[in-house]
């Protein structure tokens, strides 16, 4: 009996170490860094689209996983695992409108996290040339 059990601890942590690594290691593909940004410029950006979340929705749109976070200048690319386990940066899923090149929040991790459904309605926002938006939009909507 005391087999079958060991057996069982093993599977379930097994199971919890598949669990974790599925919420915490998504797809992330970093797509633009906006270099000397926030107070004074001291902060680098870094923009991420969850690529394993880009949905096409039935209206023609598309919906993802976007995550950005800072460093002070000069730190480099910070780690986005160690982010994603800390809480850290600010991760929102978007509607982006293809054909209308213009972008809303659904909802932020926060709300997804407490149960929350689609939020709305959100206004739309135009994509501004050489924006983050604009090199996410090329991302996601190129991908069928």
């Amino acid at each position: 009996m005391k087999s079958l059990s060991g057996k069982l601890g093993v599977i379930l942590i097994g199971l919890g170490i598949l669990g974790y690594t599925e919420v915490w290691g998504a797809d992330w593909k970093r797509i633009v860094i906006k270099e000397g940004t926030g107070a004074g410029s001291k902060y680098d950006s870094y923009y991420y689209v969850d690529m394993k979340s880009i949905k096409r929705v039935p209206s023609g749109k598309v919906r993802f996983w976007y995550l950005l976070t800072s460093t002070p200048r000069g730190i480099g690319e910070p780690n986005i695992n160690e982010i994603r386990k800390e809480g850290g940066g600010y991760t929102d899923y978007i509607e982006l409108d293809c054909e209308n090149n213009r972008y809303r929040s659904v909802k932020t991790e926060k709300e997804a996290r407490e149960g929350y459904g689609l939020i709305g309605p959100i206004d739309w926002h135009s994509i501004e040339p050489d924006s983050a938006e604009e090199k996410m939009a090329e991302v996601v909507c190129r991908r069928k």
